[in-house]
């Protein structure tokens, strides 16, 4: 039987997914996945800390917003979306180059 090569770009979806025993076959996940705090490129990120067994997994994505205030990340969102931009920023090339056969996203 082929394993499947899963990507989750959804906390949340990570979580069931190890849940049910698919950590084996997750190959790559979203920076808010992760110990404390992590970096893609320059930026720090808060993350949620389960589930441990994929922390060593490949970060395929990074917030665009930088929190300071409450208020000005909504301020950031509401530009970002009024303008029809994403939220994030997604390392296609890495994507790519994992080869997933699942992607599981919002």
């Amino acid at each position: 039987m082929t394993m499947e090569r899963i990507i989750s770009l959804l906390p949340s979806a990570a979580e069931i997914i190890c849940l049910v025993g698919g950590q084996p076959e997750m190959v790559g996940r979203s920076h808010e996945v992760g110990p404390g705090s992590v970096k893609l490129n320059s930026q720090k990120s808060t993350t949620d800390d389960f589930p441990s067994t994929i922390h060593h997994l490949p970060i395929l994505t990074e917030a665009k917003t930088k929190f300071t205030t409450a208020a000005d990340v909504d301020r950031q969102v509401s530009e970002a979306l009024s303008s029809g931009n994403s939220l994030y920023n997604l390392d296609v090339d890495q994507l790519r180059g994992l080869q997933p056969s699942v992607i599981v996203t919002q």
